[in-house]
């Protein structure tokens, strides 16, 4: 989430960084992804996407996902 309002960026390389860093999981497709598209208007405090599996699986990208979609929406 933001906390002004904007123009989601950066989306598709989240995705693809969760895509790149669960390829070699047991079973990737455990994880699922919902988000905005990229160049949607968001709002203050609106969630841009939900990550939804074992959060073990994919902890550790949570900053660098947070990183991407904070710098690209600038």
């Amino acid at each position: 989430f933001a906390r002004q309002p904007g123009v989601l960026a950066g989306m598709w390389e989240a995705i693809r960084l969760l895509q790149v860093a669960l390829a070699d999981q047991a079973d990737p497709r455990a994880i699922t992804v919902d988000a905005l598209c990229e160049g949607d208007d968001i709002a203050p405090w609106e969630s841009v996407a939900w990550v939804t599996g074992p959060y073990r699986l994919f902890a550790h990208l949570e900053t660098p996902v947070l990183g991407v979609l904070a710098r690209r929406t600038l």
